[in-house]
């Protein structure tokens, strides 16, 4: 008796199984689609965004600006920090 309970509760897991296996939804597969065209002329047409000159100049245009300097630049002299400045620093 305890036999023919076990199998009949494997076969009702089995068949419970089957149907959630069967009710479950598809998982998404890859989709490939081909497209096959068959061209006999194809006409390129460009037209250049950018125009190029036809002759680049061999030598550029020289700029020069005036350039002027003070006559004297201004002096610096470090500040004198106490403990430091033992050595010719120019600081006298």
């Amino acid at each position: 008796m305890l036999a023919l309970g076990v199998v009949i509760g494997l076969v009702v897991m089995g068949f419970a199984a089957a149907v959630r296996d069967a009710t479950r939804a598809p998982v998404p597969g890859p989709t490939v689609t081909a497209t096959v065209t068959a061209t006999t002329t194809v006409t390129v047409t460009h037209t250049p965004l950018i125009s190029v000159p036809t002759q680049i100049p061999t030598r550029l245009p020289s700029v020069s600006a005036p350039v002027t300097l003070p006559s004297s630049l201004p002096s610096f002299q470090f500040p004198k920090i106490p403990g430091f400045n033992t050595g010719n620093d120019g600081n006298g």
